[in-house]
């Protein structure tokens, strides 16, 4: 369930969310097979492997990607979503022009597929504002499909 009010764009990988912009707030929802490299790193998601180890990969990955800088880690815990065995990152850094930006992500693994979702928004006003919206997306997830 997207929040109220919020704009809506589909990709190949999932949809994307907004109410002010990208730059200020953004909820993005993506799956990729378990089996592509996790963007970066070199490394895939294997059998077994746990929630944890895979939270590492994708903050291995974001450290790596332009434009993050000083990211530091608020919290890395073990999450569910409808049921699954997930993690809960929160994190924070600057962007490419300096704006402290806050991001929690949700990931799991559900059959041959990663899902991630992720908050990102600006650190002040946007991020407080936004994130009730996020849990109450993520709390809505239901992987019957799969």
């Amino acid at each position: 369930q997207v929040p109220d009010g919020w704009m809506v764009a589909t990709f190949s990988e999932g949809l994307f969310t907004t109410r002010h912009g990208l730059e200020l707030e953004s909820i993005h929802v993506r799956r990729w097979p378990r089996t592509a490299e996790v963007k970066g790193t070199g490394r895939t998601v294997e059998d077994g492997m746990l929630p944890a180890e895979i939270a590492e990969i994708s903050l291995d990955s974001r450290r790596l990607d332009e434009g993050v800088g000083g990211l530091e880690v608020i919290e890395n815990v073990p999450a569910t979503v409808d049921g699954r065995d997930c993690y809960k990152i929160d994190y924070r850094f600057r962007n490419d022009p300096g704006l402290p930006i806050r991001t929690v992500e949700y990931g799991c693994v559900v059959n041959q597929w990663i899902y991630r979702f992720e908050y990102r928004a600006a650190a002040q006003h946007y991020f407080d504002a936004g994130y009730p919206g996020f849990e109450q997306l993520v709390a809505s997830v239901d992987f019957w499909l799969e």
